[in-house]
């Protein structure tokens, strides 16, 4: 058999290579940072504000979560929609903020303290009590709780049939 020649390849497309083989040094995503010594957490153009009822069957429990608009896109909310969920089964943007249902004990309550937390989203501040106008609301239910319901919702009686069987 007649031996084929093989074209060598130059040692820049050899590197080139090896570049795309190992790919990107490093994902850079937009996240907002401090400019001027202030903290873009604390300025109302770059936040969202979350309202967190978590309803045990008790007494609801109110958390303000305070969030960069990064991180309200990245949890795919909707402004000023209201979400119910039971505690089993968490909404994507609710298992994001598990850590924050339980971030303020009783005293941080009675005293409005504000937690400054770091989550996979970013980070957020926690604060205790109510928003006027949240842009959105989670709202977290008891499984066993099923026939309350923390917003109050206007329902049509359903039509009793009686059905005879012979």
């Amino acid at each position: 058999m007649p031996k084929t020649k093989h074209k060598k390849k130059s040692a820049a497309f050899q590197s080139l290579v090896k570049a795309h083989k190992k790919g990107p040094k490093r994902c850079t995503l937009y996240t907002e940072r401090m400019k001027d010594g202030i903290d873009p957490l604390l300025l109302p153009k770059k936040t969202k504000h979350i309202q967190l009822i978590i309803d045990d069957g008790y007494e609801p429990t109110y958390t303000c979560v305070v969030v960069l608009n990064t991180a309200f896109k990245k949890m795919s909310l909707s402004r000023y929609k209201k979400y119910t969920m039971f505690n089993d089964r968490l909404i994507t943007a609710a298992r994001h903020l598990v850590k924050t249902f339980e971030a303020l004990n009783h005293n941080d309550r009675v005293l409005e303290r504000v937690r400054e937390m770091k989550l996979d989203i970013g980070r957020c501040l926690v604060v205790a009590g109510k928003f006027k106008v949240p842009d959105a609301t989670l709202c977290i239910v008891e499984k066993k709780n099923r026939t309350r319901h923390v917003f109050r919702e206007v329902r049509k009686p359903m039509a009793r049939v009686e059905v005879e069987y012979m």
